[in-house]
């Protein structure tokens, strides 16, 4: 698995995917490290406000050049952490 060459130390995870992997058994060994999230946190239009506010930019126009997964993977860790 390749998740196991990268060790992590925490995964965050929607709330639905975690009731998923937990329902079918799948992950098993990494449940102990998963963080699950609300649903809502994994939207674009709510990564993109929290990029908003965090950065202080009446627009996302300014990241256009990230696609709309690498937004909302940087909106969940800027929530997350601040």
């Amino acid at each position: 698995l390749e998740l196991v060459k990268f060790a992590p130390k925490e995964i965050l995870i929607s709330d639905d995917l975690y009731r998923n992997f937990r329902k079918n058994n799948i992950l098993e060994d990494f449940a102990k490290i998963f963080t699950p999230l609300s649903n809502s946190k994994f939207r674009i239009d709510y990564a993109c406000s929290k990029l908003r506010a965090f950065f202080g930019l009446e627009k996302i126009d300014v990241l256009k050049g990230f696609s709309n997964a690498h937004l909302t993977i940087c909106g969940i860790i800027a929530d997350y952490l601040f």
